[in-house]
């Protein structure tokens, strides 16, 4: 059974009642609804005269009317085979064409895959070097704070103490000398 329009084998087949002749539902409403005639004999032709064929001999499919103007496949069915898949060579085919989007779609999974990678990685690298940035700066602030506070301690000995060198290099502080303080106390 073969849709007299496109040759192919109908989803939802559908017979002319003035001309006897095998339709697909979609293709003869959109030839009536354009012309109003038969295509092949050319009588007027409504889509009330089309009648739905249900064949459960060759498990073709059978729809059902729905409110929607919509016909749906009944569970119980499988669609007909397209003429494309009725040959070994045109089934080795399609099998070709399936691997070959497979392959493609694992390509690109791999690709993208390798992508995300990366930019993890680098991410991690990133937040890694921010942290180590981040401890040498507190490790060079609680220097500094701590430097601060030892000149403070000096400062206020220094200005106990008289301006003695030889009780200066008693407390052996290489990195105050005698004469920064003595500028320190001058201005």
């Amino acid at each position: 059974m073969f849709c007299a329009l496109s040759g192919e084998p109908p989803q939802v087949p559908v017979v002319s009642g003035k001309s006897g002749h095998v339709y697909e539902r979609r293709l003869i409403e959109k030839y009536i609804a354009e012309n109003g005639t038969d295509p092949i004999s050319g009588d007027k032709l409504t889509s009330e005269d089309l009648i739905a064929i249900k064949s459960c001999m060759y498990s073709l499919v059978f729809y059902v009317f729905c409110a929607s103007d919509a016909y749906v496949l009944a569970p119980n069915t499988a669609a007909p085979r397209p003429p494309s898949l009725t040959s070994i060579p045109a089934l080795l085919h399609t099998l070709q064409n399936e691997w070959d989007a497979l392959v493609l779609e694992q390509f690109s999974l791999k690709q993208q895959y390798n992508s995300v990678r990366q930019e993890l990685s680098h991410s991690l690298y990133q937040y890694d070097a921010a942290q180590r940035v981040a401890a040498r700066l507190l490790k060079e602030r609680d220097a500094a704070r701590e430097y601060v506070m030892s000149l403070t301690v000096v400062f206020i000995m220094y200005t106990h103490l008289s301006l003695n060198t030889e009780l200066w290099q008693a407390f052996k502080l290489p990195w105050v000398s005698h004469r920064l303080l003595r500028l320190m106390l001058l201005t």
